[in-house]
C-alpha cells in the first residue's frame, strides 16, 4: 500500500472506553510525502540538581588534596556535608565539540545523555539544533530501578523556561531529561499540580480509588488494542516515535497497578502547595529577547524551589519515585534575583550586560545553598535507621564552566550521597581533561550492575567517550566464567559462594558481588566494567578452606580447585 493513499491526520487521537481520547505524536505519515519493602535493603534512587550558566571557577574550586581540602567559597553552604561529598575536577563536556548549536544548547544536551545535538528545527542563537538521539542517564537509571513504583521518574523545574521563545514548549535550551531518540521529557512547574498528581491518592479512600483504577486500565487497555492494530501499517521511523509514546502509556498502567498506599515507614503526605497560577502573567519583554524578565514568578524562586525540594524528597521516602531531576530554569537565564538585591537577568551578569563575577558568586552561593537544603532534606528522612541521603546519589551540576567564553572545561560537578557504599565519599578528584562521559558510566554502574543488554544499546555512549566503556557494552562483559573441584578430584563443589571484588576507579571504589557455583560446579561472574581489569574472586564454603585467586577480566574456562579443610 503506498504510503500517500492513507495519510493520518495529525490530529488523529486512539479513543478508549467512554471516548476518552489519547492523542498520537507527531509522525511522517501525518505529513504529505516528501523526497527523500521495609524488611529489605533499602533501595537506591538517584536526583539530579542543575542550575544553569556555569559558575565562577575561583571561587568555586577547593583547595587541598584528595581527602584534606578545603570547600571553595561558594561551595561554603555544604561544610555540614562534606564527608558526603565527591568534587570533581577536570572533567570537560567533550562532546560539545563536535554536533549543532550554541554551547548552551549542546551542554543541556549532552549533559545527561553524553551524545552530541544533531540539526534540526530550534534556534539555538547559533545555529539550529534538534534533540539528542538517545536517552539521558536518569532515564536510563529509572528504566532499572524504577518499574514497581508508581512514577518511573519525576521531573520538576522552578523557574522555566524564562525564555519564551520556544512558546514554552521542550526546546535544546531548556531540558535536560530525554526517554529516547528525540524525545524530552519536559519537567512539571506547578507544586501543586505536582502533589495532585503524586500524593493526591495516599489515605483516599480505597474503593473509590480502585474503581477509578480500573476504568482508567479499560481506556489504556483499549488504546492499546488501537496501537497494536496502527503499528504494522507504519515506516521504521514512525515506529520509533509510536514504541516511545506508548511505552508512556504502558508506564501509566504499570502505576496503576502499583499500590498508591503501599508506602515506607518514611512516608509522610507532605501539605498541598500554593498553586503556582499563571506563570506567563508577570512576563515581560520580547521573547527571545535577554531582557526578557517574569518579576513576579521571579520573586517566588525560594518559595517554589523549597516546595518542589519538598515534594521531590518525600515522593522518594514514600517510595513513589526512585529518580528525578530538579531543574531549577533553563540555560538562556533571563530570571532576576530580587531576593539577593540582583534585578537584572542571570544571563545578563554571564555576559550580556558584561560578566559581572562578584553578582554570578552571589547567585552560585545561593543555589548551592539550595542543594545544602536539598541534602539536608534527605539527611532529615530516616529509613531503616539510614537517612535517604546513604541511599541516593545526588549529582550537582551545570550545562557550562565559564559564564562569559562559553567554555565546557573543567565542568563543576559534585556527586553528593552514596549508594549503599557504592560511591566512596569525602574527596576531591583532580583529573586532567576527562571526558565527563565516563562520569556518566560512573553513575550507571552504581545503578546497573547487570546491564542488561537492551539498556545498553539504548545507551550507546557517544564520541566523546574515548577511553570508558561499560563492561557489557556491545559483546564485551566484564567475565569470568569457570568450574570448582576439590583439589586432587575432578568432583564438583557445588554451591560454593563467591564474592567478586573490582576496583572500579577513584569514583566508585571497589565493589563487591556474590555469585554460587551451580549444580555441576561452574560459575559465571559478570559485572558492569572494563574488560581488561583485574577482579579478585574470593571462593568459600563450609568444610572447605577459603581460596582466593585474582582473573584478568574476559577469562573463559578458569579451573579452581578448593582444599578441604582440615
Amino acid at each position: 500500500m503506498k504510503r500517500g493513499s492513507w495519510l493520518i491526520n495529525r490530529r488523529t487521537l486512539l479513543r478508549g472506553a467512554g471516548g476518552v481520547a489519547i492523542g498520537l505524536p507527531l509522525l511522517e505519515v501525518m505529513m504529505p510525502p516528501r523526497r527523500a519493602s521495609a524488611d529489605q535493603a533499602p533501595p537506591r534512587r538517584f536526583l539530579v540538581f542543575f542550575k544553569p550558566g556555569g559558575t565562577v571557577m575561583e571561587n568555586w574550586r577547593p583547595t587541598g588534596t584528595e581527602t584534606s581540602f578545603t570547600l571553595g567559597r561558594i561551595q561554603e553552604p555544604l561544610l555540614p556535608f562534606k564527608d558526603r561529598l565527591v568534587i570533581l575536577d577536570g572533567i570537560d563536556l567533550a562532546i560539545t565539540a563536535i554536533g549543532e548549536g550554541h554551547p548552551h544548547s549542546k551542554g543541556m544536551g549532552g549533559l545527561l545523555t553524553g551524545r552530541e545535538l544533531p540539526s534540526g528545527p530550534y534556534e539555538t542563537c547559533q545555529g539550529k539544533a534538534g534533540f539528542p538521539a538517545g536517552p539521558s542517564i536518569d532515564q536510563v537509571i529509572a528504566a532499572k530501578i524504577g518499574p514497581r513504583t508508581r512514577f518511573r521518574s519525576l521531573e520538576v523545574a522552578v523557574n522555566w523556561p524564562t525564555d519564551q521563545r520556544d512558546g514554552g514548549k521542550a526546546a535544546p535550551t531548556n531540558c535536560i531529561s530525554f526517554s529516547g531518540p528525540g524525545q524530552p521529557v519536559p519537567p512539571s512547574i506547578d507544586p501543586r499540580a505536582v502533589f495532585d498528581r503524586v500524593f493526591a491518592d495516599i489515605g483516599a479512600d480505597a474503593q473509590k480509588l480502585a474503581l477509578e483504577r480500573a476504568r482508567s486500565k479499560s481506556i489504556l487497555d483499549t488504546v492499546m488494542a488501537e496501537y497494536e492494530s496502527l503499528a504494522p501499517r507504519v515506516g521504521q521511523a514512525d515506529r520509533t516515535k509510536l514504541d516511545e509514546h506508548f511505552s508512556r502509556i504502558r508506564e501509566i498502567e504499570i502505576a496503576l497497578s502499583a499500590g498508591a498506599n503501599e508506602t515506607t515507614g518514611a512516608c509522610v503526605k507532605p501539605m498541598p502547595p500554593t498553586p503556582l497560577g499563571d506563570p506567563n502573567a508577570g512576563h515581560q519583554g520580547d521573547p527571545g529577547s535577554p531582557d526578557q524578565i517574569n518579576p513576579s514568578l521571579d520573586a517566588r524562586m525560594p518559595e517554589l524551589g523549597k516546595a518542589m525540594t519538598d515534594l521531590l524528597v518525600m515522593a522518594l521516602a514514600c517510595d513513589l519515585t526512585r529518580v528525578g531531576t530538579m531543574q531549577w530554569v533553563d540555560s538562556q537565564a533571563y530570571n532576576t534575583f530580587p531576593f539577593l538585591q540582583l534585578f537584572d537577568g542571570h544571563h545578563s551578569y554571564q555576559h550580556d550586560h558584561g560578566y559581572q563575577p562578584d553578582a554570578l558568586t552571589t547567585i552560585d552561593t545561593w543555589y548551592m545553598t539550595q542543594f545544602a537544603y536539598l541534602l539536608q532534606r534527605l539527611v532529615d528522612v530516616k529509613e531503616n535507621g539510614a537517612s535517604l541521603l546513604e541511599t541516593t546519589a545526588v549529582l550537582y551540576t551545570s550545562e557550562l564552566q565559564h559564564p562569559n567564553s562559553h567554555e565546557q572545561t573543567n565542568m563543576p560537578f559534585i556527586v553528593a550521597g552514596g549508594t549503599g557504599g557504592a560511591i566512596r565519599a569525602g574527596r576531591y578528584l583532580k583529573y586532567d581533561g576527562v571526558p565527563h562521559n565516563n562520569l556518566l558510566v560512573s553513575l550507571l554502574n552504581a545503578f546497573v550492575q547487570d546491564c542488561p543488554m537492551a539498556i545498553v544499546r539504548t545507551l550507546v555512549i557517544a564520541l566523546a567517550c574515548l577511553v570508558c566503556t561499560i563492561g557489557c557494552f556491545g559483546d564485551h562483559f566484564f567475565r569470568v566464567t569457570g568450574s570448582t573441584t576439590t583439589c586432587g578430584t575432578t568432583v564438583p563443589i557445588i554451591g560454593a559462594v563467591i564474592v567478586a571484588n573490582v576496583d572500579k576507579g577513584p569514583l566508585m571504589g571497589p565493589y563487591n558481588a556474590t555469585y554460587t557455583t551451580d549444580a555441576t560446579g561452574r560459575f559465571n561472574v559478570h559485572i558492569a566494567d572494563r574488560p581488561d581489569d583485574w577482579v579478585t574472586l574470593t571462593f568459600s564454603k563450609p568444610g572447605f578452606s577459603p581460596f582466593s585467586q585474582q582473573f584478568k577480566g574476559s577469562t573463559e574456562g578458569a579451573v579452581v580447585c578448593m582444599t578441604p579443610s582440615p
